[in-house]
């Protein structure tokens, strides 16, 4: 009986892609790759389970831009309003209904912006926990502190004690497109030297093209990356350190306060992308 070695088999018949580089950058001997950042961040899992109650959200923190404090809203409606069934980006009608004692709200005019912001996927937080070994202590509280030589401080935006869910769901952008640094920082957790290699390959000037094609072109994210380089396991305190805040976008207005006191409509194109073969699922973008 023979035996084949998948990994191998994989890298000599699949393309150039994310996972196999091309021929030229894999023969490039002293890579140049940025200096990788220090990890600062500790982390200490508490008895207690954590209540989100206790936490604002995002720990309280200003969004960029924002002139008011956040406050929660419900989606009351989507409709198509598209005048051909079939085309590339379909518009809709979104609806949000909030408190209409809500005094952020009082006289918006058509027109107005309003920042909205919503919380990752419970599928794509399942993922990541379930990924990095961390189910078991998604729920209970989880402090942060940081090294005392470090000079730096929690990101504003984290609690100090919340949970590893609660992170994960409301505070780090997990579908972002990963720049080099967190490219290089993920390297450092691959226990397969095969893929360490690829990933100082992808964040390399060496590597730029092939960064620019498999990754940032083809709207790779975390997620995906984890998938593909199954060695690569960092730890809860190194994402919070290098992936970046889940930010809110500003969406302008479709009506005023005289249509509805409490609802504020909102029109918008949905871009549907295809499945490629890097990425983990379809991407419909807003």
């Amino acid at each position: 009986m023979t035996f084949f070695n998948i990994s191998a088999l994989r890298e000599a018949i699949d393309p150039p892609g994310l996972v196999f580089g091309t021929d030229v950058l894999r023969n490039v001997e002293n890579l140049r790759v940025p200096v990788c950042s220090k990890s600062y961040i500790r982390g200490e899992v508490l008895e207690n389970e954590f209540d989100p109650t206790t936490v604002e959200w995002q720990n309280g923190a200003t969004f960029p831009g924002a002139v008011g404090r956040p406050f929660d809203c419900t989606v009351h409606s989507i409709e198509e309003i598209s005048a051909e069934p079939e085309v590339r980006k379909p518009k809709f009608e979104i609806q949000l209904a909030f408190d209409a004692n809500e005094s952020a709200t009082k006289n918006f005019e058509a027109g107005d912006s309003f920042y909205v912001i919503c919380p990752n996927a419970e599928m794509d937080v399942e993922f990541l926990l379930a990924r990095l070994n961390l189910t078991s202590k998604a729920n209970l509280q989880y402090k942060f502190t940081v090294h005392e030589d470090s000079g730096k401080t929690v990101p504003s935006y984290i609690p100090t004690i919340c949970s590893i869910r609660h992170i994960l769901t409301y505070c780090l952008d997990i579908r972002r497109v990963p720049g080099r640094p967190v490219i290089r920082a993920l390297a450092e957790y691959c226990s397969d030297p095969k893929e360490r290699r690829r990933l100082l390959e992808l964040c390399s000037v060496d590597g730029v093209r092939e960064f620019q094609q498999h990754v940032q072109s083809a709207s790779i994210s975390v997620i995906d990356l984890l998938i593909h380089f199954e060695s690569c396991s960092p730890p809860i305190e190194r994402l919070v350190e290098i992936l970046p805040r889940l930010l809110p976008r500003a969406y302008t207005v479709a009506s005023w306060d005289l249509y509805a006191k409490n609802r504020f409509r909102f029109v918008v194109s949905l871009m549907k992308t295809t499945r490629i073969k890097a990425r983990s699922s379809p991407r419909r973008l807003v």
